[in-house]
């Protein structure tokens, strides 16, 4: 009756075989104006049509410590991003292992080179041996990589749902808190061709819900979908809410919760500032586009990513073969 994932792909193919109920053929309080997060349920629309829904997300970004990038032009693509950190934090890929840093990084974000309406990708545009040779400059092994473990690490990506992250956007009230020498780090936009026109950064989502066309209890597992992303979707230190009214629970209880550590000075918490929750907002309306998690095109990639990794391929061949192999799959599914 109800059907669950955490790939996107895999709940576009019900969708494109019919078995999911799209919900604008429903009546549903889950596409009312004011009940979701515009930019989730934007984000879930496939071919024009919704046909499941995230029951928490969490948000990606990347940043880097604003002092050493500055004098910098905008990070706006995955290129930009890597070539600021080859040039600012030429340690940082060592204290990482290259396969680990693959597989959580750019990899799980394929619009980058994939059009899914044309049904055509483009790996062999530089961009993927790019990512690959970044990934080669990381450590071989655990033990390589302990070796150049970072004391403090100044960049990198990373994923969470929570107010008090929005302190690492700098502002004046910051300064004013805790001086010249407080390290303020700058937020990028997860870089990827559908973020790219929005802007904003990358969504994950802890699991897709999509109701069964033919089920004779569709009405009922409507409801239970319904409950599940507007009643049970409690947040942790990962994952949050993707209702309106479960975004303002999020920063009422953030607040509640700092003003109560405020008053013991043994405590810590992340400064909250005039900004603090104007920020948190901001962030989540500007979030779009869900990564990818585990399908047959990452498993291909991740195939010859490991030849690369193994010495056995450069970087630009494992992206030839990728292209070759990639394109017919999609051609296929077409």
């Amino acid at each position: 009756d109800l059907i669950g994932s955490r790939e996107i792909m895999e709940m576009r193919n019900y969708a494109d075989r019919g078995i999911l109920w799209a919900l604008e053929d429903a009546d549903t309080v889950l596409l009312r104006e004011g009940e979701l997060i515009p930019s989730v349920a934007e984000s879930a629309k496939w071919k024009g049509k919704t046909s499941f829904l995230p029951g928490k997300v969490c948000i990606w970004g990347a940043f880097a410590r604003k002092s050493d990038v500055q004098s910098r032009k905008p990070v706006a693509t995955a290129s930009d991003y890597m070539k600021m950190v080859r040039e600012v934090y030429p340690d940082h890929m060592r204290s990482m292992v290259g396969i680990n840093f693959y597989d959580w990084a750019f990899s799980r974000d394929l619009d980058q080179w994939i059009d899914w309406e044309k049904g055509t990708c483009h790996f062999d545009d530089g961009s993927f041996a790019e990512f690959l040779t970044f990934c080669g400059d990381c450590a071989k092994d655990v033990d390589e990589a302990v070796a150049n473990e970072l004391e403090i690490r100044y960049t990198d990506i990373n994923g969470g749902f929570g107010v008090g992250e929005s302190f690492m956007e700098p502002t004046p009230e910051i300064l004013k808190i805790f001086g010249s020498d407080y390290e303020q780090y700058e937020l990028y936009p997860y870089p990827s061709a559908y973020n790219a026109h929005h802007g904003g950064r990358a969504l994950e989502a802890m699991l897709f819900y999509g109701v069964v066309t033919g089920s004779e209890h569709r009405e009922e597992a409507l409801r239970f979908m319904e409950y599940m992303i507007r009643e049970a979707a409690e947040p942790d230190w990962k994952y949050g809410p993707v209702t309106q009214k479960g975004v303002e629970k999020e920063i009422e209880e953030y607040l509640e919760e700092y003003r109560r550590r405020e008053k013991d000075e043994n405590l810590d918490f992340s400064p909250l500032t005039d900004q603090t929750v104007p920020m948190f907002r901001s962030r989540i309306a500007n979030s779009y586009g869900y990564l990818y998690t585990d399908n047959e095109i990452m498993k291909v990639m991740r195939e010859e990513a490991l030849r690369f990794f193994a010495g056995e391929l450069t970087a630009e061949k494992a992206a030839e073969y990728i292209q070759n192999r990639v394109s017919i799959y999609l051609a296929e599914q077409g």
